[in-house]
Formats: structure tokens, C-alpha cells, sequence
């Protein structure tokens, strides 16, 4: 079975995170009023849907700087979406219990893992793995409303997020709402499409606990190898 099919059949059945358009929200830049830790978490990208270079960078850059702001700092690697080029990308080969998975697919792809109005998928359960709509969020980026790097950044924060915070996510308020508007998919709406303070928190404690976890178990190797 290649990766493709493999990755399909990992996602399906997940609860697909609705991004779609309705009214309008009002959301404040500095909405964090908690102290967290600058956690840093590894985001492996597999693009099946072949982006511009320039423009899968520019959308991590926008996804780096909404996580920022509720305290999460993001390392990306781009990884092969073909056993054929996985030699040049060695620092994919033996990923870590750690590392979040970001896919970015096209539609043929993306059609046999959520309706056609949504953005992106998360599998909020133990598998860190989140998906991208990118011919999806390309129909609705453009003309009057926001950049297609941008918007697809924020659909990126936005999933990486549900995988940080687990099941029951949605918001009244900020990138987590259940449904964007018109509003929000704008290049102005850039100050409202951000974590609350509640979330940053609970980001914060889920990358503790599982730093914690990890320390853990590298403590009960090391102690069964000095035996």
C-alpha cells in the first residue's frame, strides 16, 4: 500500500472541522492574559498537492505567527510524499512520537475525507495528524478577500490547534470558531483570527504533559539499560 492510500485510510472517519462562511465576530490582537511556556513543536509537511515553494512557506510563516501568539513556537520539515524521493529527505525517516503531521492535499484527495465546504481535518486522538484542503481554500482565497498564503495559514494554525487542544474545540470567538464568516476570511480580519487565553492554556498544559511523558519514558529506558 503506497503513503497516499495509507494516509487516506489513517483520516478517514475523523471529525471534520467546519471552516466555512456566515457573519461576523469581534476579537482583540493581544488575547492572552496567562503566562505560557514557549513550547516548540516539529510540524512534518507532506505536500500532495504540490504548492509553490514560495507560497507553502509563506502560509507556515502565517500559521508560526498565530500559534506564537498563544505561546506555541513551530519548527517545520518538508518530508516526500513518494518512497522514490525519501532519500532526500533524510530528516523524515525516523519521525518521533512528537511531531505533528500536516498534509496538504488536493481535492481528489481531500473529497474522501470531509464535506466540500470545509477547510481542513483534524484527528484530535494520539496520531497528531491534521489536514489541509488546499484547492479548496484556493477557490475561496483571491480578489477581495485574503491571500491564498494567508488564508491557508490560518487554516493550518487552525487545525494544528484542534490536534493541541483534542475534541469539543470550537469557540464563540477567534480562529476556533465553528464556522468563519465573509468577515473572517478577509486580509483585514488578521487581528481576530487568533487563540483565546483559555486555549493558549490548555496548549500549553497538553505540550507539558506530554513533555513530561516523553522525560518519563526516556527516564524508564535508560534505567532498564543500566540493569
Amino acid at each position: 500500500m503506497n503513503r497516499t492510500a495509507m494516509f487516506v485510510m489513517r483520516m478517514a472517519g475523523l471529525a471534520v472541522v467546519a471552516a466555512a462562511v456566515a457573519g461576523s465576530p469581534a476579537w482583540a490582537k493581544n488575547n492572552r492574559d496567562a503566562e505560557t511556556s514557549r513550547a516548540t513543536i516539529t510540524l512534518r509537511v507532506y505536500d500532495y498537492a504540490q504548492v509553490k515553494p514560495a507560497t507553502l512557506a509563506a502560509a507556515e510563516r502565517e500559521a508560526s505567527r498565530i500559534l506564537a501568539q498563544a505561546g506555541v513556537t513551530t519548527q517545520w520539515q518538508d518530508c516526500p510524499t513518494s518512497h522514490d524521493a525519501s532519500k532526500d529527505f533524510r530528516g523524515c525517516a525516523a519521525p518521533q512520537s512528537d511531531d505533528y503531521i500536516v498534509s496538504i492535499l488536493p481535492n481528489s484527495m481531500a473529497d474522501k475525507l470531509g464535506k466540500g465546504d470545509t477547510f481542513g481535518a483534524a484527528d484530535s486522538g494520539a496520531s497528531h495528524r491534521a489536514a489541509i484542503f488546499y484547492e479548496r481554500i484556493s477557490e475561496r482565497a483571491g480578489g477581495d478577500t485574503t491571500a491564498m498564503d494567508v488564508l491557508a495559514g490560518r487554516v493550518m494554525a487552525r487545525e494544528i490547534g484542534s490536534l493541541l487542544l483534542g475534541a469539543n474545540t470550537s469557540s464563540r470567538t477567534g480562529i476556533m470558531k465553528a464556522q468563519w464568516t465573509s468577515n473572517d476570511l478577509n486580509v483585514l480580519a488578521g487581528n481576530e483570527m487568533y487563540f483565546t487565553a483559555q486555549q493558549a492554556r490548555q496548549m500549553d498544559t497538553r505540550l507539558v504533559q506530554e513533555a513530561r511523558m516523553r522525560q518519563a519514558e526516556t527516564q524508564t529506558r535508560v534505567a532498564t539499560n543500566d540493569r
